[in-house]
């Protein structure tokens, strides 16, 4: 039997294909499965412990570590549900590896800098907040880090720049005003 050029050609992109179809498959199944387990531990199970969705957490990011949403997840049911700041650390810095433009992600890690630093969380928040000031929410969290830190008349400018953007928040205000009481 003779081969000629096309025929093996043929023959070579074929399996290619073929493998890349396995691969597409493959890969698609375990995308599934971790998407499914995801949602079933975040929203079938609320009574899971830490420890328990950490472990199950870490299992997933193992099989499709893409997942941001999980992360995310992770670092704000350990911080804010259980208080737990090094489970949260390490959500925090897998997701922002992920996506380091999610502000939930970033706001936990500046929670975490500014429990032993506000100066330093300040910069942090500052940093990310050059890149995405026009968000309201973004601007109140600049107020807030700058008048935990201290640097009461950069809190005032910025909480007449978010005035401007008719988006008040009470929380910034707040800070910014026990800010000023301790100043005085």
């Amino acid at each position: 039997m003779s081969y000629n050029r096309s025929n093996l050609l043929r023959y070579f992109f074929g399996t290619m294909l073929s493998l890349s179809g396995l691969f597409a498959s493959w890969y698609a199944v375990r995308v599934a499965y971790a998407k499914i387990a995801y949602q079933r531990i975040k929203f079938r199970e609320p009574d899971i412990t830490l420890s328990e969705a950490h472990q199950t957490a870490q299992g997933l990011h193992s099989i499709y570590p893409h997942n941001y949403h999980l992360s995310e997840w992770m670092a704000e049911k350990a911080f804010y549900d259980h208080g737990d700041t090094d489970i949260a650390a390490t959500w925090v810095d897998i997701g922002l590896a992920q996506n380091p433009h999610r502000l939930n992600m970033r706001w936990i890690e500046t929670l975490l800098v500014g429990m032993d630093d506000p100066e330093e969380a300040a910069r942090l928040w500052e940093a990310y907040s050059d890149d995405v000031f026009w968000n309201r929410w973004v601007m109140a969290g600049r107020v807030y880090w700058l008048a935990r830190a201290g640097r009461i008349d950069e809190a005032e400018h910025y909480m007449a720049l978010l005035r401007q953007m008719h988006g008040d928040h009470g929380w910034a205000e707040q800070e910014l005003t026990a800010a000023r009481a301790a100043a005085e």
